[in-house]
């Protein structure tokens, strides 16, 4: 077993997951990711983005499900990395646009944790 992983028994619920640092998103990242995968004016365009109903240039949200899976990643790998991990059950809830400027956190923590059912020959599913 390589002892520089934790493994299913060695988590704990409760645990938590949090960045170091928070993702700071540039107009760059907003407009650079929207202009190969969600090219509309509001996520392109600053000047359309003004007159939308968001009022300025907002990130798409696979572009913000993108960071979240980054940041998740990050603080995972900042405690120490898992044998296996499922996010079975994460919820992403988009409750405001991000823009150009801010600041995005990841938290998580584990509040369940079950043995596979479709994949015995592995180890487990948190």
């Amino acid at each position: 077993m390589n002892e520089d992983l934790d493994y299913f028994e060695d988590i704990k619920i409760g645990r938590r997951y949090v960045t170091p640092q928070p993702f700071r998103v540039t107009r760059d990242d907003i407009v650079g990711y929207a202009s190969i995968w969600d090219w509309r004016p509001h996520h392109v365009d600053e000047q359309a983005a003004s007159e939308s109903v968001f009022q300025g240039l907002i990130a798409c949200g696979s572009h913000v499900l993108a960071i979240w899976t980054r940041l998740s990643l990050q603080a995972q790998s900042e405690a120490q990395a898992q044998a296996t991990m499922a996010g079975v059950g994460c919820e992403v809830r988009l409750m405001l646009p991000v823009r150009p400027g801010d600041k995005i956190s990841y938290s998580g923590k584990v509040v369940a944790k079950r043995k596979s059912k479709s994949r015995s020959e592995c180890d487990h599913t948190i």
